[in-house]
């Protein structure tokens, strides 16, 4: 099967979301792409997380062009393809209606550096990405406008979308996104949050990329795996 252990991690990536709450019934999606070949392993459409296989998850090329798979890929498809597109450094894309970043995005409130962890994992204050029909090349552009530097980006009405290097990290942004989206709610209801200073947020990023986790070569593997079970 090709890009057989990918198309595993698609699946394990997209049941951790089910059990975190991250999403429900078959709302969300998650890719991967393969640094050899630049084929991306996209969850099937309209199918439950927790009914997903390996084999369920179909291969597409870089112009979405189906290359293995019996399922048809996630409608999403065309968000994912224009974020590779545009962004090299990014190996995975995990897209969210997780509770409290979604109601950002309905009110259409921006999420700003409040916690050093959000800072260090998401790049600095996330965006809201216009608002464009789901499944749309137009959704894609602005997307990608709003990741613009970041790991992670609001979908006006609809959702949340975050990014990394491989889907560990993907799926670790989209964990911090929602935790940090619940701690801004709560802190505009009881009052005025503290915002981290622009360069305390340079800071904490910089110290993210360069000493945070296990790196190949290091002394343990990058993989789903070794994040937290838990947001």
């Amino acid at each position: 099967m090709l890009l057989a252990r990918l198309r595993a991690e698609v699946v394990g990536v997209g049941r951790r979301l089910l059990q975190t709450g991250l999403v429900v019934g078959t709302s969300g999606n998650v890719s991967a792409r393969d640094p050899e070949t630049g084929y991306i392993a996209i969850s099937p459409s309209g199918m439950e997380y927790d009914r997903i296989e390996a084999d369920d998850v179909p291969v597409v090329d870089g112009q979405g062009r189906r290359v293995e798979g019996r399922r048809r890929p996630s409608t999403e498809l065309p968000t994912h393809l224009l974020v590779y597109r545009h962004r090299a450094d990014v190996g995975a894309v995990v897209h969210t209606h997780s509770t409290y970043a979604t109601v950002l995005a309905v009110l259409g409130w921006s999420l700003p550096p409040i916690l050093g962890e959000a800072a260090a994992v998401l790049g600095g204050e996330v965006r809201v990405a216009e608002y464009a029909t789901t499944g749309t090349e137009q959704l894609g552009r602005y997307t990608v406008e709003a990741l613009e530097g970041r790991q992670a980006a609001l979908l006006r009405n609809h959702g949340a979308i975050a990014v990394g290097r491989d889907l560990r990290e993907a799926l670790q942004a989209a964990w911090v996104l929602e935790s940090t989206a619940r701690v801004y709610w709560a802190a505009r209801v009881a009052g005025s949050p503290l915002l981290l200073p622009p360069d305390e947020v340079m800071r904490v990023r910089q110290g993210y990329l360069a000493h945070y986790g296990q790196r190949p070569g290091g002394s343990g593997p990058r993989s789903v795996e070794g994040v937290r079970t838990s947001p």
